[in-house]
């Protein structure tokens, strides 16, 4: 799910426009190159991304239906995608950046038959003040099934709070983004890029944490510890 299209894309763009646009100027560097990482990971996932409105619209759309839209996609997969058979809905990963957090949630709620297949959560700096208390009580009620990852930059305070509420929580990683990294690669704001920086990282640790994951939550931790 995209986030707001403020700075990096304009707000009329479409899913396809985003992720093939370049990055401010004419550079030829891609902004969110979510399909090239995917195809280069290995992993056998299909990407879904709507295009949804300027701001966290859309995905209301979406809601309820989900069941009925990832039905609707295993049909055209069959009618564009080549395949021979009617594939069915395998584990569920759902992911989004910025203002698309709060709808995210909401999302994942919203069905009936696959809630048992969604395994993962990425939220890119998705925690916007306010929508710390609707992920902690999510990632908690399905911890057995559901590993959350949260990367933060421009939305600390309240991804430091879910640290801290979740410290006993095996399943939930919140982490500080790299920004330096996003520094060296892309111009601008660090919250714009976080989604570039840190997507190919989790198509390569689908399914288990990496140390990297395990470190940067016991940092977060302990950084919500200290300012607690």
């Amino acid at each position: 799910m995209h986030g707001n299209k403020l700075r990096v894309v304009n707000a009329k763009d479409t899913i396809e426009e985003i992720w093939g646009k370049d990055a401010g100027e004419k550079t030829g560097k891609l902004v969110f190159p979510l399909r090239e990482d995917l195809n280069e990971s290995g992993k056998q996932f299909i990407l879904i991304a709507p295009t949804l409105g300027a701001q966290d619209q859309g995905i209301a759309e979406i809601g309820t239906n989900l069941d009925f839209y990832l039905e609707q996609v295993m049909l055209a997969l069959v009618a564009y995608g080549g395949f021979p058979d009617l594939p069915q809905v395998g584990d569920i990963i759902i992911a989004g950046h910025s203002g698309a957090g709060g709808r995210m949630l909401a999302l994942a709620s919203g069905t009936n038959s696959y809630k048992n297949n969604i395994k993962e959560i990425w939220g890119f700096d998705t925690l916007l003040k306010g929508t710390e208390g609707d992920w902690r009580s999510w990632a908690v009620g399905h911890s057995s099934q559901t590993k959350v990852y949260v990367y933060y930059w421009a939305y600390g305070d309240a991804s430091l709070l879910l640290a801290k509420d979740t410290a006993g929580v095996d399943s939930v990683y919140v982490m500080k983004a790299d920004s330096k990294a996003i520094a060296k690669a892309d111009s601008g704001e660090p919250h714009d890029f976080i989604l570039k920086r840190h997507w190919r990282e989790r198509l390569d640790n689908i399914g288990s944490p990496s140390q990297s994951d395990i470190k940067g939550r016991e940092e977060s931790r302990a950084e919500a510890k200290k300012r607690n």
